[in-house]
């Protein structure tokens, strides 16, 4: 007897509750990303405030230990204030001064090392010359307009302002009345536990992260500064930005003073200038590195490196430091819940009398 053979298509039954459901979905998921396009602006507002509070947050509480909780917000906020705005005037002075020099000279450097003859093979392969020369102008492109950016933006600054000062003041209260809407007191306290070491981990992850980027900035900045090299304080920024990613960032970031100096200065200045940089990138490895991931967790390079590009993709500068930092508090989350689990909360005593 021949074999009873049933197609596939026969098991499969399409109801009209599963087609319905399916349309719900595609309607629900081409809303929610009309909304998140449509609300970027507020959203990273908001995960940058909260990313802001969460790194102000241990400052002010050190503070606040030796005078009143408002003084402290003030004191912290107008520090923070006062560094950033120091570190942008640095930075457009810099670029407004110099923006025009490496215009001028930096395609001629890139030229020079495209002619060495070491180097020269390496430089044209990498077509160096018409890619500083793409770099310049997009560069003297930015720096003239970023001031006019700068002023235009100070309403949103106001705003994430406002919504840190709300974080910093009323963040633990909000963290408490989330916890206490769940009433299982066993699922409470494992939530509790798993916000707590995630959010502490991640807390110090970041202090100890700027601190370090701070450091290697500032170093960069004085040495760059006493090797005559153009624009110390945008190169010395790109050196503490990149910084953050272990195990490679110094190097990665010391990439375009290395270029400037070798083409601007000579192969010997830039020599001494990338000695410079590897001890920068020894020091960073085997000292501050392990200390941080000590005190919080580990984070790989690729992870932030990711998270990086992704951030400026969606939000250029903003979106790299912020995405970084949320991609590290994932991190966090996961190594908490993967760990032991908190005790048991144990059953109200009864009266037995």
């Amino acid at each position: 007897m021949p074999r009873e053979t049933r197609s596939l298509a026969s098991d499969i039954e399409i109801t009209g509750r599963t087609v319905g459901l399916v349309f719900v979905l595609v309607v629900a998921t081409v809303l929610a990303r009309g909304v998140i396009v449509a609300a970027r602006r507020p959203i990273g507002w908001a995960l940058a405030s909260v990313v802001a509070a969460s790194f102000l947050a241990p400052i002010v509480e050190r503070l606040a230990q030796h005078m009143r909780h408002v003084l402290a917000v003030i004191v912290v906020l107008l520090l923070t204030a006062g560094t950033v705005g120091l570190v942008m005037w640095g930075v457009l002075h810099d670029l407004d001064r110099e923006s025009k020099h490496l215009y001028d000279v930096a395609p001629i450097a890139a030229k020079h090392i495209e002619e060495s003859p070491r180097f020269g093979k390496a430089a044209r392969d990498f077509k160096l010359e018409e890619r500083v020369t793409d770099a310049v102008k997009t560069l003297r492109k930015r720096s003239s307009r970023l001031a006019g950016k700068a002023a235009s933006r100070a309403g949103t600054y106001f705003v994430c302002a406002v919504l840190t000062i709300f974080m910093l003041s009323w963040g633990p209260r909000m963290a408490r009345g989330a916890g206490d809407q769940i009433v299982d007191p066993v699922r409470r306290a494992r939530v509790e536990h798993i916000a707590a070491d995630a959010f502490g981990r991640w807390q110090h992850y970041l202090v100890g992260t700027v601190a370090q980027a701070m450091a290697y900035g500032v170093v960069s900045w004085v040495v760059l500064r006493l090797l005559s090299v153009p624009a110390p304080t945008p190169l010395a920024l790109v050196v503490a930005f990149i910084s953050v990613v272990p195990y490679m960032g110094v190097i990665v970031g010391a990439i375009p003073a290395l270029l400037i100096t070798a083409g601007l200065q000579s192969f010997g200045r830039a020599g001494v200038l990338l000695a410079v940089f590897v001890g920068l990138q020894v020091v960073h490895i085997w000292v501050t590195q392990p200390e941080v991931v000590h005190r919080s967790l580990y984070v790989g390079p690729f992870l932030l490196v990711t998270a990086i590009l992704l951030g400026y993709r969606v939000y250029r500068m903003g979106g790299a430091v912020f995405g970084s930092a949320l991609a590290v508090l994932l991190v966090a989350v996961l190594h908490a819940a993967a760990a032991e689990p908190a005790p048991a909360v144990p059953a109200p005593a009864t009266d037995t009398g």
